[in-house]
C-alpha cells in the first residue's frame, strides 16, 4: 500500500510541475503577443481619430461653403 500511495504522490508532483513549467515558458510569448495586439489597436485608435478629425474639418469647410453660397443667393434677390 505504501508504495502504491508513494507512486500516486510522485505522479501528482510530475504532473503538477509540468502543468507549471510549461505554463511558466510561454509567458513571454503570450506577454510579446498581447504586446503587439496593443499597439496594433492604439495604432487603429490613432488612424480613427485622424479620420474623424478629417471629417469634422469636411463638415465645418461645408457648412461654410453652404453659408457662403446662401449669402449670395439672398444677396442676388
Amino acid at each position: 500500500m505504501r508504495t502504491f500511495n508513494k507512486k500516486i504522490i510522485i505522479l501528482l508532483i510530475s504532473l503538477v510541475s509540468i502543468t507549471f513549467l510549461t505554463g511558466c515558458t510561454n509567458w513571454k510569448k503570450k506577454y510579446n503577443a498581447l504586446n503587439v495586439e496593443h499597439q496594433n489597436t492604439l495604432g487603429l485608435l490613432a488612424h480613427e481619430k485622424a479620420k474623424k478629425n478629417q471629417l469634422a474639418d469636411r463638415v465645418s469647410q461645408g457648412r461654410q461653403t453652404i453659408e457662403e453660397l446662401q449669402r449670395r443667393v439672398a444677396g442676388n434677390k
